[in-house]
């Protein structure tokens, strides 16, 4: 005989609805529901081809329901107890969706996989930690992608009813076959039915708290003709929008994986593999999706990471370290690329900083525009690195944390290795996104916080006046580095309003990704020892500017600062040498010859600028003509 059966509460323990287990995915139930429950499938992929991940939409009739009077049962017991308002509307739908005679029921199965394992009479094995474990893990793998064992509470996240059963057909043992289990899990709250005392937990299956495992005994959509697994949220907590959402949550964090085939999904009928992923992610639909539920910035990282991976000029290196392990970055330079690192792990994306290690990851200096993939080398290093980041995420996934590592010791070798990869990632980058012929500097103008009289000294700057400087390391100017078009649709030019800076005006100069137009530049121009700081005045808009020159003749010099489609000008509205035109410094320079300016640019501002220098042509005023 099958029941649902709730666990005594002899302690009379009061448990409300206020679950930690389920409360950390309601924030954002369906791409929770999909990045947890996927990720497990994933992880007992039985490597025979891509893991299948298969969400569907059911609408069951009332009488294909064992348990639902038993359901109205237990939400009439719950709505008897003394309950806050929440709680009772909470409690009056579920009993209302219980007593309907069409229930909508989430299915969320998977294939090539192993299955939920027994045996099923012994607590530890992967089907019982998985239906009734708490804050335990039935992964062996300690590379694996989940590690808290809270995840499987993503699908009572999606239940109006917090229902979930789970439903498996797993090898039984060797020579033994197959064995099929189901079961139902059901959060309520503590109460009393019958003079007796519960707590919020109850079971769904044997007298016993087992679980049932006669396939026949069991409703047609709860059984299962292949080995995988089947979760059922009973009570779908469908909203408008609900299968997009699905959708976007897939491509988003599971790009990388469906572009190596380590999985596919079927939301509703739509297909996502690696066939279908470039369509998919590009849809002006997906787009309009991704506004509507402020996920526009996840779903431009999803493209910009396939147009890396499908780029045949992106660059891979290897990263080892001793302690570590091994990781490969992937490097796609491209202009208009937002010069940022993505950390992927098992395929799902996790972060793009270090920052709770002191490395935020927020500014490449010296690099040309890219787009980079930092993820565990395939090999038993790479297995390494994979289960020294598993112990550092959050139960989101979404983070690193050292203080998630119990021991010190162990804490701080992790944070050195962690400077070290970061370290490294750097000089790679520097060298793969490196930039030629010419010069553009990208600088930090916080000599004000700096000059304090413990600034680091340039080397051979011999002014008295470039005392106490911001030492910068020079690079040339950007330069798009590959053959291929921008991945995609591209963006469209565009004046770009600009916020914050004097009075907001429109600022046209450099419509669309470039900077501003350059007067008549035929090339750019080597600039070596940069240094730039703030005036010694009390001007917020004076500049010092100090340069070696590699080039001769005339030059132009502009400054500019990130915008939203790649670099804006920062107009010069005066300079100590030269002449200022539409912005920018004119001067005749000597090769080797060292520069010294005081500039004022027209708007504050405070931020990372870039100085670029090019040549001038002269006009002849014989001919008419230009001459270099």
């Amino acid at each position: 005989m099958f029941m649902i059966k709730f666990l005594e509460n002899q302690a009379r323990k009061v448990e409300g609805l206020g679950y930690s287990g389920v409360e950390t995915f309601k924030g954002d139930p369906f791409s929770s529901c999909v990045r947890e429950t996927a990720q497990n499938s994933m992880d007992a992929g039985d490597g025979s081809g891509p893991v299948k991940v298969a969400i569907r939409l059911h609408e069951l009739d009332r009488a294909d329901i064992p348990f639902a009077d038993e359901l109205c049962e237990v939400f009439d017991a719950c709505l008897a107890e003394n309950i806050d308002d929440r709680t009772r509307q909470h409690f009056l739908a579920a009993r209302k969706i219980a007593g309907s005679e069409i229930w909508k029921v989430l299915e969320i199965s998977d294939g090539n996989t192993t299955g939920l394992t027994g045996p099923l009479d012994d607590m530890h094995s992967v089907f019982n930690v998985l239906v009734k474990g708490d804050g335990v893990t039935s992964k062996l793998d300690a590379a694996s992608a989940g590690s808290y064992g809270i995840g499987k509470n993503a699908a009572v996240a999606v239940s109006s009813i917090q229902c979930v059963i789970y439903s498996t057909l797993a090898a039984a043992g060797v020579g033994k076959g197959e064995m099929f289990a189901a079961q139902g899990r059901i959060r309520a709250i503590s109460h009393s039915n019958g003079g007796r005392f519960f707590g919020a937990e109850g079971f769904w299956g044997g007298e016993d708290y087992s679980a049932v495992s006669d396939v026949a005994s069991v409703p047609k959509w709860m059984r299962r003709t292949d080995v995988g697994t089947s979760i059922f949220s009973m009570g779908f907590r469908e909203e408008r929008g609900w299968e997009g959402r699905v959708r976007l949550a897939v491509l988003c964090n599971f790009v990388c994986a469906i572009d190596a085939e380590a999985v596919e999904f079927n939301v509703n009928g739509t297909l996502i593999n690696r066939s279908t992923l470039d369509s998919l992610l590009l849809s002006p639909e997906l787009e309009m999706l991704a506004i509507e539920f402020d996920q526009r910035s996840s779903l431009l990282v999803a493209r910009r990471l396939l147009e890396s991976l499908r780029s045949e000029v992106a660059v891979e290196r290897r990263i080892d370290d001793a302690y570590f392990g091994s990781f490969v970055l992937r490097v796609l330079p491209r202009q208009g690329m937002p010069k940022t690192v993505h950390v992927v792990r098992n395929g799902i994306y996790i972060t793009n900083n270090f920052k709770k290690f002191a490395q935020p990851m927020a500014s490449f200096n010296g690099t040309s525009d890219f787009i980079a993939i930092l993820q565990p080398a395939p090999d038993s290093e790479g297995a390494r690195a994979s289960r020294i980041l598993k112990s550092l995420e959050n139960p989101a996934h979404d983070a690193f944390e050292p203080d998630r590592i119990v021991d010190v010791e162990t804490r701080q070798k992790v944070r050195h290795a962690i400077k070290r990869v970061v370290e490294k990632m750097r000089a790679l980058l520097k060298e793969i996104a490196k930039v030629e012929e010419g010069g553009s500097v990208q600088l930090d103008d916080l000599s004000q916080a700096l000059s304090s009289g413990n600034g680091v000294m340039a080397q051979g700057l011999q002014a008295a006046e470039e005392s106490d400087p911001v030492v910068l390391r020079y690079s040339s100017a950007r330069r798009f580095q590959g053959s291929e078009p921008p991945y995609g649709a591209g963006r469209p030019g565009a004046a770009v309003q600009k916020g914050g800076r004097g009075k907001g005006r429109e600022r046209t100069r450099g419509a669309g990704r470039g900077g501003g137009r350059r007067l008549g530049s035929r090339g750019a121009m080597a600039l070596e020892d940069v240094v730039f700081t703030l005036s010694a005045d009390e001007n917020p808009r004076g500049r010092r500017l100090h340069f070696t020159s590699a080039s001769e003749g005339r030059s132009s010099i502009s400054l500019h600062v990130a915008g939203l489609y790649g670099l804006d000008s920062l107009a010069v509205e005066s300079s100590s040498r030269g002449e200022v035109k539409q912005g920018q410094v004119l001067l005749d320079l000597e090769r080797g010859e060292r520069v010294a300016l005081h500039l004022v640019i027209e708007e504050p501002y405070r931020g990372g600028v870039e100085v670029q220098l090019h040549s001038v042509p002269r006009l002849s005023t014989e001919s008419g003509s230009s001459k270099p």
